[in-house]
């Protein structure tokens, strides 16, 4: 087979020369002026247009020409050591095609790493931040993008941003942690390491299976956020009765002792971060007969123990603070 200009990681494997290389079917303009190949599939497209948009393919183009150059249709073959399909979506999403492009619908979660590994690799700026805000929208670093997402408990929000309803949450973070860890995406660690606490049993049978890099951070977290739970979020039980002002001091007492039994030798990851109305609607048939006094202080400690625990939430990962979780730093 004739030679081709190849680009790309040493690691990455080249497509078969045995095999005939087949024409995408989305991706094939006829008045194209370059071939980019990739897993053996063949792109027609113009170099004008990657160019614009690509520094690296801008310099790529700018390489000459040699006799023995493959070519398809009079045009060039380039190589690239990538997947098919992250190049289809990436050059779907530069030229524009309407269903990458300002879509309030979901985006898989294939077309959103494609989005960012592609725009990081080839120097695609803003198809990388397209892809990067979506991904903190499911992953965020403030508890009340958090809160916005889980209001109803269940992550279906979610469903309308970036994953198709048959990803479920926990198999869309553990996407997200081998795409953070492959291109340097620290922020959406602690977000992601959250959900598979919360969601995955830890049993050596369970799919999907954790990537080996987050099993050590994972078996931390878990019995830190536990610990941290009571420590923030939860200790608001043990002050029930001897809140300075409490209208019915025995009762409130009692109350309390219940609720510890509950929340503290039944705690359970999966209430990390229930806002107040959340634990009320599970814990009602306490929280109800508290007084006036016990109830409001019970829902402003709550509250600010959440705080605290987003806070500490890196931490418990052994991950430095939000502040410090940079993306795209070597």
């Amino acid at each position: 087979m004739s030679k081709r200009r190849r680009t790309g990681d040493a690691n990455d494997s080249p497509a078969s020369e045995e095999e005939t290389p087949t024409q995408s079917m989305e991706v094939w303009f006829s008045d194209g002026n370059i071939v980019l190949q990739a897993q053996n599939v063949q792109f027609k497209v113009h170099k004008s247009v990657l160019a614009k948009h690509s520094s690296v393919f801008a310099d790529l183009f700018e390489m000459p020409h040699t006799n023995d150059e493959q070519s398809v249709d009079g045009c060039p073959v380039v190589e690239l050591h990538d997947s098919a399909e992250d190049i289809k979506h990436v050059v779907l999403t530069i030229y524009g095609d309407k269903a990458y492009v300002n879509v309030e619908g979901a985006l898989s979660m294939a077309v959103v790493a494609a989005m960012i590994r592609m725009g990081q690799k080839y120097d695609i700026e803003h198809v990388k931040e397209a892809g990067l805000s979506r991904l903190k929208r499911v992953f965020p670093q403030q508890l009340a993008d958090w809160d916005r997402n889980f209001d109803e408990g269940d992550g279906l929000y979610l469903h309308t941003i970036i994953c198709g309803p048959d990803e479920g949450m926990l198999d869309l973070a553990i996407k997200a942690i081998e795409l953070a860890h492959e291109c340097g995406i620290k922020s959406i660690l602690p977000a992601c390491y959250l959900i598979v606490c919360r969601d995955h049993t830890f049993r050596e049978e369970d799919t999907p299976k954790i990537p080996a890099i987050a099993l050590g951070p994972c078996a931390l977290g878990r019995a830190e956020l536990l610990r941290l739970q009571l420590q923030t979020m939860y200790d608001w039980p043990g002050a029930l009765g001897a809140v300075e002002g409490c209208l019915q001091e025995l009762e409130c007492l009692a109350i309390g002792r219940g609720l510890m039994i509950w929340l503290w030798q039944y705690a359970r990851l999966s209430q990390t971060f229930f806002q107040w109305e959340r634990v009320v609607k599970s814990y009602g048939f306490l929280i109800e007969d508290l007084c006036t006094i016990c109830s409001s202080a019970a829902r402003r400690n709550h509250d600010e123990g959440r705080l605290d625990l987003w806070r500490d939430l890196p931490a418990a990962f052994g991950l430095h603070g939000w502040n410090h979780l940079k993306d795209f730093e070597s």
